[in-house]
């Protein structure tokens, strides 16, 4: 099965050497882009060292869904013959097999996409926030069990054909992960794949833990209710800062 991956970045030279390179020492990429929203740091200039890696970045990319659709469309240009679009975020560390975990999740035709299970990297947090982790991590897991409503930072792959017509990425500045699993319900069955991905809680451990879960509920209820996305996003930034 020939996977294209795709890699959303903005300012993410701590972290893009080591997921690129988990990337290939756990999978066989038929390509990789990375597609950069214009970061101001080394990024790009760390991506363009692995040879086999494609990197495109535009400052005029506005939001991950645009960088991700752009990605999307320069590996399918690169492959047309690809399988699979993998979206996965810089600081996310893959599993192993990897490639295998998602030709398995894809087997069965009528599944059109899926995402993996995930768990966050404790290194270096102080036992009380890696508790309230624990319980956010244990609902979520429940919650997207449920729902077949995954997050980006699951790593969410889907089929080509079923992308385009999902109408790719949502042009959003928030939620594209959740409006494109919307859609693939609507075309098929989802999917989670075994393997777990790893990944950063650099934003809980930001805009801390309890706040962060408070402000991810009220998103979801909040777009459930009809709120327009890119509204909601303002408020978002606004609560956070």
């Amino acid at each position: 099965m020939r996977i294209g991956v795709i890699i959303p970045t903005l300012n993410e030279e701590v972290v893009i050497e080591q997921t690129l390179r988990s990337l290939f020492e756990r999978g066989d990429p038929a390509t990789v882009v990375v597609a950069d929203c214009g970061s101001r740091d080394r990024t790009t200039t760390i991506s363009r060292q692995f040879e086999s890696v494609i990197t495109i970045s535009d400052a005029a990319f506005d939001s991950r869904a645009a960088a991700m659709n752009a990605g999307a469309a320069r590996a399918q240009r690169e492959c047309p013959d690809l399988d699979v679009l993998w979206f996965l975020h810089a600081d996310s560390t893959p599993p192993e097999a990897w490639d295998a975990c998602i030709a398995r999740a894809l087997a069965d035709e009528q599944v059109v996409g899926g995402a993996f299970d995930i768990r966050w990297d404790f290194s270096g947090i102080d036992w009380f926030r890696r508790a309230k982790l624990r319980m956010f991590q244990a609902i979520n897991r429940m919650r997207f069990r449920i729902t077949r409503i995954y997050f980006g930072d699951q790593g969410i792959f889907v089929r080509p054909d079923a992308f385009e017509a999902a109408g790719r990425m949502a042009d959003v500045s928030l939620l594209e992960d959740v409006l494109l699993c919307r859609r693939l319900r609507r075309l098929g069955r989802t999917r989670l794949a075994r393997g777990v991905i790893r990944t950063n809680p650099r934003r809980f451990l930001r805009y801390g833990v309890c706040r962060q879960v408070m402000l991810d509920v009220w998103l979801l209820l909040a777009e459930r209710l009809g709120f327009h996305p890119t509204r909601l996003h303002l408020k978002y930034n606004r609560n956070r800062a």
